[in-house]
């Protein structure tokens, strides 16, 4: 018993001088060091016999059987060590684990990477024609770079020409990541844009796509297409006229991805005569149709919509569109719950109003400027901003009879509304001055009233005008000027006064 208590002390005093020694950080420290530096040998030397179990001749190797699934940053000298052994199965092993470590989103080295041996050897093994699995696997690290702040290295190093030679490439694979790193590129820069556009990366976008096996890849390549065309300030339309036969048929595919994709491209170049040559004709109209039937995606509602107001930006497109039924779709846009259909289908509206007096019939008669007019008092301010454009090119191009019935209708009361809400105020002034210049002296009867000039009056007018005599800007202080002298030297002719009455008579009570 006392020999048991003897060891107890023995043992509680050997703890208590321990407990009174210091800790030793520097030597814990020198410890640690030793055992990273001895996991890491492990490490490479496990890699190394994994490498070594390779045979870079076979068609396609699998990675998954003999590296780790994934790396980490810590990796980063060990894969370059890998350089020290310039050999094909090094080579591929680099790369591969490249790749993985650029696919990682937190901690990824990527400037690190850029700034490594990796660099140097892009160009050669995008060129290795021999070695197809190592042309994938550095075309996934352009793809990784491209969409990342360090995009423009590959511009730097050259290595466009190399990706787009690729892309006429026999494996589906690797055409596919060349493409989106392709698509990555003519996104960053124009400079980076007109240079694809300078080579022949469209032609290789067309083989590739020609020749797609997965509904992915297709989707990706003419995501890559359409981002050439996107880029702005936008290439002119002949730098990118090869690719639209390549992506317009795309605007029947089921796939709304893939229609908005194609539509960007096209509104954009949509005011060209050259894209309305391709859709006033009976197939284009026929795919316009389309796109408002086949679908209730916003987007390509949105879009479609767009598209029409810019193939009617210019003259010759309106008529045909409107002959041909346009205008039903761009009233359901107008009814739509989405804001931002609704704004395109009031721009559009505003430019297939610019053209004659003949053209605004229909779009009188289809009810739309009611619409239009409540819009300009009532909706969100972006909305009422097109509105504007809309009503002012009507009051413009409209006869004396279209006048008179867009009066009844509200449009002086839309037009005071927007103004004295400071709503486009010069365009609204020269909107009412053009339509005074025309038609002011038409409205004006014998006995001294003027129809037009009491619809503005009616409307409290005439005081919101005047409130713009004195204003910062002279362009607006200069067309509020304009417009007073009209209104005080008005007249009329007998000729005048039989015509008016009687279509005020029958159309309009004022």
């Amino acid at each position: 018993m006392q020999t048991q208590l003897c060891n107890q002390k023995m043992e509680d005093n050997e703890r208590s001088k321990s407990f009174g020694v210091s800790f030793d950080a520097k030597k814990a420290k020198v410890s640690k060091e030793k055992s990273q530096v001895q996991l890491r040998q492990n490490k490479r030397e496990a890699l190394v016999q994994k490498r070594r179990n390779l045979d870079p001749g076979l068609p396609w190797v699998s990675l998954k059987q003999h590296y780790p699934k994934d790396y980490s940053p810590e990796d980063l000298p060990t894969i370059l060590s890998a350089f020290s052994t310039p050999d094909d199965t090094s080579y591929l092993y680099i790369a591969h684990a490249i790749r993985r470590l650029l696919c990682r989103n937190d901690d990824c080295p990527i400037e690190e990477i850029c700034k490594s041996e990796v660099m140097n050897h892009i160009i050669p093994w995008l060129n290795r024609t021999d070695h197809t699995q190592l042309q994938y696997e550095t075309a996934w690290i352009c793809t990784n770079i491209s969409s990342s702040s360090q995009c423009s290295i590959l511009y730097y190093i050259n290595a466009i020409p190399s990706l787009t030679n690729l892309l006429f490439s026999s494996n589906d694979e690797v055409r596919y990541q060349v493409s989106w790193a392709l698509g990555n590129i003519s996104a960053n820069s124009q400079e980076e844009r007109d240079y694809i556009l300078s080579i022949n990366t469209i032609e290789g976008l067309g083989f590739s796509l020609k020749n797609s096996t997965k509904a992915k890849h297709t989707s990706l390549i003419i995501w890559t297409l359409t981002n050439i065309c996107r880029k702005t300030p936008l290439a002119h339309i002949s730098a990118v006229k090869d690719i639209f036969p390549l992506i317009l048929p795309y605007l029947k595919s089921p796939k709304a991805k893939i229609v908005v994709d194609v539509l960007w491209a096209v509104c954009g170049y949509s005011k060209y005569k050259e894209m309305q040559e391709v859709f006033i004709s009976e197939e284009g109209i026929q795919t316009i149709q389309q796109l408002f039937t086949i679908t209730t995606s916003q987007n390509v509602l949105t879009l479609a919509l767009r598209l029409v107001g810019g193939l009617c930006y210019t003259s010759g497109s309106t008529e045909v569109f409107i002959n041909k039924g346009i205008l039903a779709y761009v009233k359901i846009g107008l009814e739509s719950k989405y804001k931002k259909c609704r704004k395109e289908a009031v721009w559009a509206l505003g430019n297939m109003c610019a053209e004659t007096e003949n053209q605004l019939s229909p779009i009188i008669n289809e009810g739309i400027f009611e619409k239009v007019i409540g819009f300009a008092q009532n909706e969100e301010m972006s909305i009422r901003k097109e509105c504007v454009w809309v009503l002012c090119n009507s009051a413009v191009v409209a006869g004396f009879e279209q006048v008179v019935l867009l009066i009844k209708m509200g449009l002086m009361q839309a037009l005071i509304s927007l103004l004295n809400d400071g709503i486009e105020v010069n365009i609204i002034l020269q909107g009412i001055n053009k339509l005074f210049d025309k038609h002011l002296k038409t409205f004006q009867t014998l006995d001294e009233h003027n129809l037009l000039l009491l619809s503005l009056e009616n409307c409290g007018g005439m005081e919101i005008i005047e409130k713009f005599v004195v204003h910062n800007n002279e362009k607006i202080v200069e067309k509020v000027l304009k417009l007073l002298r009209k209104i005080e030297t008005q007249g009329a002719s007998e000729d005048t006064q039989g015509n008016l009455m009687n279509i005020v008579a029958t159309d309009m009570d004022i």
